[in-house]
């Protein structure tokens, strides 16, 4: 035993390491981040005003306050790490590093004595290693200050004993997790919940509804005293604060069934989303044949974080306004559900009930159909169809569904589920991600009209197909314990090959935005005048420049008592930049790295993995200046 378990422990301690490692190495270099390149504008817009106290002691501009009044906690940390370090892009990002690196210990801190090494394992390899989680960690931005803050809150009612105190004292992290981000006040019905369904021990089970109201006295008390505090001491300013919150009205809108639909086949970050999907379902098909076995600590992970997952995933998807780096915030319960429910498969015992036998049989032909449609829209696009349709999309998921769910029904009979299902997946899933990282057909998962014959719908799936045929014959006899090996070596290998797509920017970091940055401060340090930006506020992070913010992305009207006397504008532009207005002139452009990987939704000056211009407007100023 100690020799299987030793190398497991190593593993857990690489990973936990290479985690750290791939947070806080480098941590000033441009982000190679394939979903989002919008860091260079929200770097700077949610330290702002801790940039503004640490140079110049107090708030410089002070008409604009939504991030501070959305993220006051975080704004505090950055402060701290200025003021202990000095303003720069390395300071600002090592609050949001730090926090990630924590994450990743607390996850492990959570689970260490509950599951076995190699279901930590897993989830441990997917928090440590995921490109998004790696990414989001690495810039300045509140996402993962939230995600650690919120995971804190589930250990405190999901884990231990579920006390009084211990609910009071999850009411008042959640307080700082609002405080961190306010997008993180949902946290508090998902803690409700938890506390409600999660299966207890009978002597604590009575006590739910007391714990559920110590959650909230937790929670309401600072809260208000926050709030009358704000009352007595600045009441003038309640017209301020209502101008700056009334623009979140823009993102509650709903979202449009299309878009919902569409996220899952098309989205830059539905790949992963649904990688991890796959996971969740195996993870469900265990704890169905547990039928209320397994150990209760295991299980109550396994609902609660099912619980979370149930209720943030419809809230994602019913906004407008929800981009990927909030999504992202679901991978943290995913890792929780699939830990648990690796760590229930010793627990899984056959045969099922009826019902049960159909709903395992449901969710383990739901990835497998996925994985397959794509052939189906390769064989249809042959026949002259589109696609990229999202209907032929959909009608060749529900068709491979079908198919795949009737044969697997006609081969189980009332024994077993096949063993195929079980296997084509993970394996399908790694097949997947080296098709995409060799560029099989330009990376597509579906096929592309016009495309090459040689994708994944026409060799990666049937190969694949092949490959876990033959592992099903050769493991006819495997144990649970083997099958939980193979489960562990399927997810290392998909870590491994995501950890591949960063890589390189490790290796040769680029340095644009920090170059930028500084030189923007030696060329403008003589500046008299205003200096603004449209979309740029990051780019002041790494000098010392005082700026205010042009949200209009136009030209500033026409008034000598606020028109900037220089001018920086980043990504998208809505005023005509060949006839500028107020006499302005281009006197500088830099160019910043871009992600290959990267697609932009509102294309401005670059095409795809071109750098981005930055373009410098002096009014009166001398002619124009490449970088």
């Amino acid at each position: 035993m100690p020799s299987r378990v030793r190398p497991v422990r190593l593993l857990l301690l690489a990973v936990l390491l290479l985690g750290v490692g791939l947070r806080l190495a480098f941590l000033d270099a441009d982000p190679d981040y394939y979903a989002w390149s919008g860091y260079i504008t929200d770097e700077g817009r949610w330290v702002a005003h801790a940039r503004e106290l640490a140079l110049f002691g107090h708030i410089v501009h002070a008409d604009w306050l939504l991030h501070l009044i959305l993220a006051p906690l975080f704004q505090a940390t950055a402060y701290v790490a200025f003021a202990l370090f000095g303003v720069s892009i390395w300071a600002a990002r090592l609050p949001t590093a730090l926090t990630g690196c924590l994450l990743l210990l607390t996850f492990w801190l959570l689970f260490r004595r509950v599951v076995e090494e190699r279901a930590l394992l897993v989830g441990l390899a997917l928090l440590a290693l995921d490109v998004d989680l790696v990414q989001l960690s690495r810039v300045a931005v509140p996402e993962m200050a939230a995600m650690l803050a919120q995971l804190l809150a589930y250990v405190l009612v999901a884990s231990g004993r579920a006390s009084p105190r211990r609910m009071l004292a999850a009411g008042l992290v959640l307080v700082g997790a609002v405080a961190v981000k306010a997008t993180s006040l949902p946290a508090l019905v998902i803690c409700s919940a938890i506390i409600l369904f999660q299966p207890l021990p009978p002597p604590e089970a009575s006590t739910r509804r007391r714990g559920l109201a110590m959650l909230w006295a937790g929670f309401l008390a600072p809260m208000l005293s926050v709030v009358v505090v704000g009352l007595v001491w600045s009441p003038g300013r309640l017209g301020g604060l209502a101008a700056n919150l009334e623009v979140l009205g823009r993102f509650l809108l709903p979202a449009r069934p299309f878009t919902v639909v569409n996220f899952f086949l098309d989205a830059p970050f539905a790949p992963t989303l649904n990688i991890w999907a796959v996971g969740a379902c195996f993870s469900l098909a265990v704890y169905l044949l547990t039928q209320g076995g397994g150990d209760l600590a295991v299980r109550r992970h396994f609902v609660a974080s099912a619980i979370w997952c149930g209720l943030y995933t419809p809230l994602m998807l019913s906004l407008d306004y929800f981009p990927d780096r909030y999504k992202a915030h679901v991978l943290v319960p995913l890792a929780i559900n699939l830990t648990a429910g690796l760590g229930l498969m010793p627990a899984a015992r056959w045969p099922a009930s009826p019902g049960r036998r159909a709903a395992i049989l449901g969710l383990l032909a739901l990835p497998t159909a996925a994985l397959l449609a794509p052939t189906l829209a390769g064989l249809a696009m042959q026949a002259g169809a589109d696609p990229g349709r999202v209907r032929l999309r959909l009608t060749c998921v529900v068709l491979a569904l079908a198919v795949t769910g009737w044969l697997a029904r006609r081969a189980a009979g009332a024994g077993e589920p096949s063993r195929f299902l079980w296997a084509f997946p993970p394996a399908g899933v790694v097949g997947w991600m080296l098709c995409l990282r060799i560029g099989l057909d330009g990376g597509s998962f579906w096929p592309v009209a016009g495309g090459g014959h040689v994708a994944w719908w026409s060799v990666g799936a049937p190969v694949t197909g092949v490959l876990a045929g033959l592992l099903v014959v050769g493991g006819r006899r495997w144990t649970s314990d083997r099958w939980m090996a193979l489960a562990t070596a399927a997810v290392l290998a998909y870590a491994a090959v995501a950890v591949s797509r960063i890589a390189p920017s490790y290796v040769t970091p680029h340095y644009s935005i920090r170059e930028t940055s500084r030189d923007l401060g030696r060329s403008l340090a003589g500046t008299t005048g205003l200096i603004a930006t449209s979309s740029g506020e990051g780019l002041f992070n790494g000098n010392a420049l005082p700026y205010r913010t042009v949200l209009s992305k136009t030209w500033p009207p026409d008034d000598p008592e606020v028109l900037p006397e220089v001018l920086v504008i980043a990504f998208a532009f809505h005023g005509d930049e060949a006839r500028p207005a107020h006499g302005y002139r281009l006197t500088a452009t830099y160019r910043l790295f871009v992600s290959p990987e990267y697609q932009d939704d509102e294309p401005t000056r670059h095409s795809l993995g071109q750098p981005e211009e930055v373009r410098v407007y002096r009014r009166g100023g001398p002619g124009e200046a490449g970088r």
